[in-house]
């Protein structure tokens, strides 16, 4: 099992166990996530009436929690939810705490490129491919490039998602070869 110190605290990470052991902290994580909002009474009925049916539909509940970051009224509004015992309120706390601990934080993609020309006007030539690569950048992507040494360049971006931050660190990488 891997383990990164981030800020002085352990951070396991979950696609190195086992899968019985993942899904005992998703479960350890949506008690936690009722128990603050609900008090000890209110608790089993809620489980009944949200808990329960969430982990039938969706294989897990973490797994709804994740849906419901984005978009809750697909949660609230299922069919097989009791929706007669889930108070307005309830809704409301449940949603405000599973987005605020849930909300994906952003990824920081970065590549190391050397960019070198030789030609008599070969500073112009690499500032006009740094430019051309940060040209690729999308309002969900901006691309940036800095320079680290003579003819090491690093292009970075953030994004949510990793797959289109990876397409368009490649996509600007191929506008600065050109």
């Amino acid at each position: 099992m891997k383990t990164d110190i981030v800020k002085a605290k352990w951070c396991i990470q979950l696609c190195d166990m086992s899968p019985k052991l993942r899904a005992l902290i998703y479960t350890a994580y949506m008690l936690y996530v009722f128990c603050r909002i609900l008090s000890n009474f209110e608790i089993i009925v809620k489980l009944q009436s949200l808990g329960w049916p969430l982990y039938a539909k969706h294989g897990h509940a973490f797994n709804a929690f994740k849906i419901m970051v984005t978009d809750p009224e697909v949660i609230f509004s299922d069919s097989t939810l009791n929706n007669e015992v889930i108070s307005e309120s309830v809704k409301h706390a449940l949603l405000k705490d599973i987005c605020r601990r849930m909300t994906p934080q952003p990824l920081k993609i970065r590549a190391d490129l050397e960019l070198t020309c030789f030609s008599s006007d070969g500073i112009e030539c690499i500032k006009d491919a740094m430019r051309a690569a940060e040209n690729v950048s999308t309002d969900e992507c901006k691309v940036k490039v800095s320079l680290i040494a003579s003819p090491l360049y690093v292009v970075t971006t953030q994004t949510l998602d990793k797959e289109s931050g990876m397409a368009i660190i490649e996509e600007a990488i191929q506008e600065a070869m050109v």
